[in-house]
């Protein structure tokens, strides 16, 4: 059976499936047309939330020419304020930490000329 699915952005695509597809099998193939892992998918039929990836198309009601509509999830791979503080801290503490690592370099070495 033909079925459609829509994104926020409006990009509109077709798939040809079987009625008996799970769910997790139907985001495996949106992820190869857009580039959206399953995880971050979420996919409505008639403002409902497909939520089980055991589930057949059929299952939820889907039917010839239904329209699927896809919402990217927010991404969980974006760090987080506190992490990226964490980073810099880090960063800047290595930082000063290769400045003094120098300077007591310098220091030697005047020492020993």
């Amino acid at each position: 059976m033909k079925i459609t699915f829509t994104t926020e952005s409006a990009e509109v695509h077709e798939l040809e499936v079987d009625s008996q597809m799970e769910l997790e099998n139907i985001k495996a193939l949106i992820e190869t047309m857009t580039g959206i892992a399953p995880a971050d998918q979420i996919l409505f039929h008639h403002e409902q939330e497909l939520t089980d990836p055991k589930k057949t198309l059929e299952q939820y009601g889907v039917i010839q020419d239904d329209i699927l509509f896809l919402k990217k999830s927010p991404s969980s791979s974006q760090p987080s304020s506190t992490a990226t503080y964490k980073s810099i801290r880090f960063e800047s503490a290595r930082f000063d930490a290769t400045i003094t690592s120098s300077k007591l370099l310098k220091g030697f070495l005047s020492i020993i000329e």
